[in-house]
Protein backbone atom coordinates (compact mmCIF):
# COMPACT_ATOMS: atom_id res chain seq x y z
CA UNK A 1 0.00 0.00 0.00
CA UNK A 2 2.05 2.90 -1.31
CA UNK A 3 -0.45 5.77 -1.51
CA UNK A 4 -3.68 6.53 0.36
CA UNK A 5 -6.17 9.13 -0.88
CA UNK A 6 -8.38 10.87 1.67
CA UNK A 7 -11.43 12.43 -0.01
CA UNK A 8 -12.65 15.00 2.50
CA UNK A 9 -15.39 17.59 2.90
CA UNK A 10 -14.02 18.64 6.33
CA UNK A 11 -17.05 17.30 8.20
CA UNK A 12 -16.49 15.67 11.63
CA UNK A 13 -16.68 12.17 10.11
CA UNK A 14 -14.32 13.18 7.31
CA UNK A 15 -11.90 14.45 9.96
CA UNK A 16 -12.14 11.08 11.70
CA UNK A 17 -11.42 9.38 8.37
CA UNK A 18 -8.29 11.53 8.00
CA UNK A 19 -7.08 10.42 11.43
CA UNK A 20 -7.58 6.74 10.55
CA UNK A 21 -5.80 7.26 7.22
CA UNK A 22 -2.84 8.95 8.93
CA UNK A 23 -2.56 5.97 11.30
CA UNK A 24 -2.54 3.56 8.34
CA UNK A 25 0.06 5.62 6.49
CA UNK A 26 2.29 5.65 9.55
CA UNK A 27 1.95 1.89 10.05
CA UNK A 28 2.48 0.82 6.42
CA UNK A 29 5.00 3.52 5.43
CA UNK A 30 2.69 4.90 2.73
CA UNK A 31 2.20 8.36 1.26
CA UNK A 32 -1.00 10.31 1.96
CA UNK A 33 -2.89 12.63 -0.38
CA UNK A 34 -5.81 14.84 0.72
CA UNK A 35 -8.48 15.84 -1.81
CA UNK A 36 -11.40 18.25 -1.58
CA UNK A 37 -13.71 18.69 -4.55
CA UNK A 38 -15.21 22.18 -4.32
CA UNK A 39 -18.35 23.23 -6.18
CA UNK A 40 -18.06 26.53 -8.02
CA UNK A 41 -20.77 28.32 -10.06
CA UNK A 42 -18.23 29.15 -12.80
CA UNK A 43 -14.97 27.72 -14.11
CA UNK A 44 -12.89 29.17 -11.28
CA UNK A 45 -9.47 28.27 -12.62
CA UNK A 46 -10.17 30.28 -15.79
CA UNK A 47 -11.92 33.18 -14.10
CA UNK A 48 -9.87 36.43 -14.35
CA UNK A 49 -8.65 37.61 -10.94
CA UNK A 50 -10.45 40.93 -11.31
CA UNK A 51 -13.77 39.10 -11.63
CA UNK A 52 -13.40 37.03 -8.47
CA UNK A 53 -14.91 39.91 -6.51
CA UNK A 54 -18.28 39.06 -8.08
CA UNK A 55 -18.23 35.84 -6.05
CA UNK A 56 -17.07 37.04 -2.63
CA UNK A 57 -18.75 34.23 -0.69
CA UNK A 58 -17.36 31.56 -2.99
CA UNK A 59 -13.88 33.09 -2.80
CA UNK A 60 -14.02 33.10 1.01
CA UNK A 61 -15.09 29.45 1.11
CA UNK A 62 -12.31 28.48 -1.30
CA UNK A 63 -9.81 30.21 0.96
CA UNK A 64 -11.19 28.35 3.98
CA UNK A 65 -11.03 25.00 2.13
CA UNK A 66 -7.42 25.62 1.12
CA UNK A 67 -6.55 26.49 4.71
CA UNK A 68 -8.14 23.28 6.02
CA UNK A 69 -6.33 21.18 3.41
CA UNK A 70 -3.05 22.85 4.38
CA UNK A 71 -3.79 22.08 8.03
CA UNK A 72 -4.33 18.38 7.25
CA UNK A 73 -1.18 18.22 5.12
CA UNK A 74 0.89 20.02 7.77
CA UNK A 75 -0.37 17.72 10.52
CA UNK A 76 0.67 14.67 8.51
CA UNK A 77 4.10 16.13 7.71
CA UNK A 78 4.68 16.97 11.37
CA UNK A 79 4.26 13.25 12.06
CA UNK A 80 7.03 12.51 9.59
CA UNK A 81 4.75 11.44 6.73
CA UNK A 82 5.04 12.21 3.04
CA UNK A 83 1.85 14.23 2.44
CA UNK A 84 0.28 16.36 -0.29
CA UNK A 85 -3.09 17.97 -0.94
CA UNK A 86 -5.17 19.39 -3.76
CA UNK A 87 -8.35 21.42 -4.10
CA UNK A 88 -10.28 20.55 -7.28
CA UNK A 89 -13.21 22.47 -8.73
CA UNK A 90 -16.09 20.27 -9.82
CA UNK A 91 -17.17 22.86 -12.40
CA UNK A 92 -14.28 21.43 -14.42
CA UNK A 93 -15.93 17.99 -14.12
CA UNK A 94 -13.09 16.87 -11.88
CA UNK A 95 -14.66 14.65 -9.26
CA UNK A 96 -13.32 12.10 -6.81
CA UNK A 97 -13.55 9.18 -9.26
CA UNK A 98 -11.72 11.04 -12.00
CA UNK A 99 -8.99 11.95 -9.55
CA UNK A 100 -8.67 8.32 -8.45
CA UNK A 101 -8.38 7.14 -12.05
CA UNK A 102 -5.72 9.69 -12.93
CA UNK A 103 -3.49 8.90 -9.93
CA UNK A 104 -1.99 5.69 -8.64
CA UNK A 105 -3.67 5.44 -5.27
CA UNK A 106 -3.94 2.06 -3.56
CA UNK A 107 -6.74 2.94 -1.15
CA UNK A 108 -9.42 5.64 -0.87
CA UNK A 109 -10.60 6.69 2.61
CA UNK A 110 -13.89 8.54 3.08
CA UNK A 111 -15.91 9.55 6.13
CA UNK A 112 -19.42 8.14 6.47
CA UNK A 113 -22.36 10.56 6.71
CA UNK A 114 -20.40 13.27 4.94
CA UNK A 115 -21.22 14.75 1.55
CA UNK A 116 -18.88 12.29 -0.09
CA UNK A 117 -20.56 9.19 1.29
CA UNK A 118 -23.83 8.77 3.11
CA UNK A 119 -26.31 11.60 2.55
CA UNK A 120 -29.66 12.37 4.15
CA UNK A 121 -31.15 9.47 2.19
CA UNK A 122 -28.57 7.07 3.69
CA UNK A 123 -26.73 6.43 0.44
CA UNK A 124 -26.47 9.31 -2.03
CA UNK A 125 -25.49 8.84 -5.66
CA UNK A 126 -21.96 10.15 -5.00
CA UNK A 127 -21.32 7.46 -2.40
CA UNK A 128 -22.63 4.65 -4.58
CA UNK A 129 -20.60 5.91 -7.54
CA UNK A 130 -17.40 6.01 -5.51
CA UNK A 131 -17.90 2.55 -4.03
CA UNK A 132 -19.17 0.93 -7.21
CA UNK A 133 -16.84 2.58 -9.73
CA UNK A 134 -13.63 3.17 -7.83
CA UNK A 135 -10.86 1.07 -9.38
CA UNK A 136 -9.28 0.71 -5.94
CA UNK A 137 -10.58 -0.35 -2.53
CA UNK A 138 -12.63 2.12 -0.48
CA UNK A 139 -12.45 2.42 3.32
CA UNK A 140 -15.46 4.08 4.99
CA UNK A 141 -15.00 5.46 8.48
CA UNK A 142 -17.98 6.14 10.72
CA UNK A 143 -17.88 5.48 14.47
CA UNK A 144 -14.42 4.64 15.78
CA UNK A 145 -13.62 4.78 19.50
CA UNK A 146 -9.86 4.67 19.14
CA UNK A 147 -7.83 3.71 16.09
CA UNK A 148 -4.05 3.63 16.25
CA UNK A 149 -3.06 0.74 13.98
CA UNK A 150 -4.30 -2.45 12.33
CA UNK A 151 -3.50 -5.52 14.41
CA UNK A 152 -6.27 -7.78 13.09
CA UNK A 153 -8.75 -7.63 10.21
CA UNK A 154 -12.16 -9.27 10.00
CA UNK A 155 -13.02 -10.48 6.49
CA UNK A 156 -16.61 -11.47 5.71
CA UNK A 157 -16.66 -13.99 2.84
CA UNK A 158 -18.92 -16.38 1.00
CA UNK A 159 -17.63 -19.97 1.47
CA UNK A 160 -18.82 -20.83 -2.03
CA UNK A 161 -16.63 -18.12 -3.58
CA UNK A 162 -12.86 -18.00 -4.07
CA UNK A 163 -12.14 -17.44 -0.37
CA UNK A 164 -8.37 -17.85 -0.63
CA UNK A 165 -8.15 -15.47 -3.59
CA UNK A 166 -10.19 -12.82 -1.79
CA UNK A 167 -8.13 -13.12 1.38
CA UNK A 168 -4.91 -12.83 -0.64
CA UNK A 169 -6.13 -9.44 -1.89
CA UNK A 170 -6.58 -8.34 1.71
CA UNK A 171 -3.12 -9.65 2.60
CA UNK A 172 -1.58 -7.84 -0.38
CA UNK A 173 -3.22 -4.56 0.65
CA UNK A 174 -1.98 -4.90 4.25
CA UNK A 175 1.41 -6.58 3.76
CA UNK A 176 2.51 -7.12 7.34
CA UNK A 177 3.06 -10.60 8.81
CA UNK A 178 2.03 -9.41 12.27
CA UNK A 179 -1.44 -8.33 11.05
CA UNK A 180 -3.84 -11.19 11.73
CA UNK A 181 -6.52 -11.80 9.10
CA UNK A 182 -9.64 -13.44 10.52
CA UNK A 183 -11.94 -14.56 7.72
CA UNK A 184 -15.45 -15.74 8.49
CA UNK A 185 -18.68 -16.71 6.78
CA UNK A 186 -22.24 -16.69 8.12
CA UNK A 187 -24.29 -19.85 8.63
CA UNK A 188 -27.97 -19.05 8.24
CA UNK A 189 -30.48 -20.37 10.78
CA UNK A 190 -30.05 -24.06 11.64
CA UNK A 191 -27.39 -24.68 9.00
CA UNK A 192 -24.81 -26.92 10.72
CA UNK A 193 -21.08 -26.46 10.71
CA UNK A 194 -19.07 -29.26 9.11
CA UNK A 195 -15.82 -29.68 11.05
CA UNK A 196 -14.02 -31.48 8.23
CA UNK A 197 -14.93 -28.85 5.65
CA UNK A 198 -13.90 -26.08 8.04
CA UNK A 199 -10.53 -27.72 8.72
CA UNK A 200 -10.00 -28.28 5.00
CA UNK A 201 -10.75 -24.65 4.19
CA UNK A 202 -8.36 -23.46 6.89
CA UNK A 203 -5.59 -25.65 5.48
CA UNK A 204 -6.29 -24.51 1.91
CA UNK A 205 -6.32 -20.85 2.91
CA UNK A 206 -3.04 -21.15 4.82
CA UNK A 207 -1.37 -22.88 1.86
CA UNK A 208 -2.53 -20.26 -0.64
CA UNK A 209 -2.21 -17.13 1.48
CA UNK A 210 -0.20 -16.84 4.70
CA UNK A 211 0.23 -18.29 8.18
CA UNK A 212 -1.42 -15.24 9.78
CA UNK A 213 -4.84 -16.19 8.32
CA UNK A 214 -7.64 -18.12 10.04
CA UNK A 215 -11.13 -19.01 8.84
CA UNK A 216 -14.26 -19.67 10.88
CA UNK A 217 -18.03 -19.37 10.84
CA UNK A 218 -20.74 -17.62 12.84
CA UNK A 219 -24.39 -18.61 13.09
CA UNK A 220 -27.09 -15.95 12.65
CA UNK A 221 -30.63 -15.47 11.30
CA UNK A 222 -29.27 -13.55 8.27
CA UNK A 223 -26.02 -12.60 6.57
CA UNK A 224 -26.16 -9.00 7.73
CA UNK A 225 -26.93 -9.91 11.36
CA UNK A 226 -24.02 -12.34 11.41
CA UNK A 227 -21.61 -9.77 9.98
CA UNK A 228 -22.79 -7.06 12.39
CA UNK A 229 -22.55 -9.35 15.44
CA UNK A 230 -19.04 -10.46 14.51
CA UNK A 231 -17.84 -6.97 13.61
CA UNK A 232 -19.15 -5.36 16.78
CA UNK A 233 -17.37 -7.88 18.98
CA UNK A 234 -13.95 -7.40 20.51
CA UNK A 235 -12.05 -8.81 17.53
CA UNK A 236 -10.70 -6.86 14.58
CA UNK A 237 -9.71 -3.25 13.95
CA UNK A 238 -11.58 -3.05 10.66
CA UNK A 239 -14.08 -5.07 8.65
CA UNK A 240 -13.65 -6.15 5.03
CA UNK A 241 -16.77 -6.97 3.07
CA UNK A 242 -16.51 -9.95 0.75
CA UNK A 243 -18.87 -11.11 -2.03
CA UNK A 244 -21.35 -12.67 0.45
CA UNK A 245 -23.36 -14.49 -2.19
CA UNK A 246 -23.42 -11.58 -4.60
CA UNK A 247 -21.41 -11.93 -7.78
CA UNK A 248 -20.98 -8.20 -8.43
CA UNK A 249 -20.53 -5.11 -6.28
CA UNK A 250 -23.50 -3.57 -8.11
CA UNK A 251 -25.80 -6.39 -7.01
CA UNK A 252 -24.44 -6.18 -3.49
CA UNK A 253 -25.11 -2.46 -3.19
CA UNK A 254 -28.68 -2.88 -4.40
CA UNK A 255 -29.56 -5.20 -1.54
CA UNK A 256 -30.37 -4.23 2.02
CA UNK A 257 -27.27 -6.00 3.34
CA UNK A 258 -24.68 -3.36 2.59
CA UNK A 259 -26.58 -0.31 3.94
CA UNK A 260 -27.61 -2.30 7.01
CA UNK A 261 -24.06 -3.40 7.77
CA UNK A 262 -22.45 -0.02 7.04
CA UNK A 263 -24.82 1.88 9.32
CA UNK A 264 -24.53 -0.51 12.29
CA UNK A 265 -20.89 -1.59 12.34
CA UNK A 266 -18.68 0.29 14.77
CA UNK A 267 -15.47 -0.30 12.82
CA UNK A 268 -13.98 1.14 9.61
CA UNK A 269 -15.55 -0.74 6.69
CA UNK A 270 -13.43 -1.71 3.70
CA UNK A 271 -15.03 -2.52 0.34
CA UNK A 272 -12.30 -4.50 -1.39
CA UNK A 273 -11.73 -4.29 -5.15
Amino acid sequence: MKTILVATDFSPKARLASEVAISLVHQFKSDIHFLNVFHTPVNWSKLPKEQEGRFKEVKAKIGAAKAMLTELETEAKQKGLNASSVLSYDHENMNVLQHIRSHRHDLVVIGAHSRLTISDVLFGSVAINIIKNSPVSVLMVDEVDKFTSVKSILVAVDPDSNVAGFIKKVSDLFPAPDVKIKAFSVRIGTEKENGKILAGLNELIRRQTAENVTYGTVSAPSVEEGIIEKANGSEGDLLVIGPNRFSRVTDYLRTHVFPSVSSRVQKPLLILK
